[in-house]
This record gives C-alpha cells, sequence and structure tokens, in this order.
C-alpha cells in the first residue's frame, strides 16, 4: 500500500529521490524491460501520485529556549508529539505483523517454576 510489491516500492523508492526530470522517469518506464515488471505506475506522474497517498508521519516541532547567558544563535528545542509517533506506527501496514499486545510469559527454568518479570 499503494505500491503492490516490495520490489515496486523498492523501484519507486530509487526513482522517487533522484534528480531524474518527470520525463527522463517517462522515459525509463517505458523500455520494454521494465515495462515487463508488474508495476503499479507506468508514468512518473502515477508515480507521484501513489508516493503523495503515503502516510507523511508525526509533524517536527521546536520550541526557541531563552538562556540566562548570551548565545550566538538561539537555542531550538524540537521534538514530536509522542501519541502521534505511536499513531503513525499502529497506522503504518509495514509494521503491522511486528506489532504485538499479548503479554507472554518467559521462564528461567523448562519446567516454568521461575517467571521472568520485567517493564
Amino acid at each position: 500500500y499503494p505500491f503492490a510489491s516490495f520490489q515496486d516500492w523498492e523501484l519507486a523508492s530509487f526513482l522517487l529521490p533522484s534528480t531524474l526530470s518527470m520525463a527522463a522517469i517517462d522515459r525509463f518506464l517505458g523500455i520494454e524491460l521494465i515495462k515487463a515488471l508488474p508495476l503499479s505506475y507506468h508514468m512518473a506522474k502515477e508515480l507521484c501520485g501513489h508516493a503523495e497517498l503515503l502516510p507523511s508521519g508525526p509533524k517536527w516541532q521546536y520550541h526557541v529556549i531563552s538562556t540566562e547567558h548570551p548565545m550566538k544563535l538561539p537555542v531550538h528545542l524540537y521534538w514530536r508529539n509522542l501519541l502521534d509517533c505511536i499513531e503513525s506506527l499502529f497506522n503504518n501496514p509495514r509494521f503491522s505483523k511486528d506489532i504485538d499486545l499479548v503479554p507472554e510469559c518467559i521462564y528461567t527454568t523448562a519446567e516454568h517454576t521461575v517467571q521472568i518479570y520485567g517493564k
């Protein structure tokens, strides 16, 4: 999502940040060898449309810190909202198979007599 496969995404992640123009990407995607690939896009405009569907993730925020001592440049504190980060992780299909909310019991022995507790 929005790409059909990992290979589809891999090619897109190579083309999108490249210095190639839209016309050059169209010429590349028009090569018979590339046209034979099962891509979900066949023109640069379609590729950009797929990229725009990707989730943007949490926005960076900043605050200028005032100090008691004179500074050459202002001090900026950058952060992201923690709840937005958690929401982004839960909504990202890339991590859907890796997030497990079910607690598990870990034991130190094969007999399951001593359980390990942690945070």
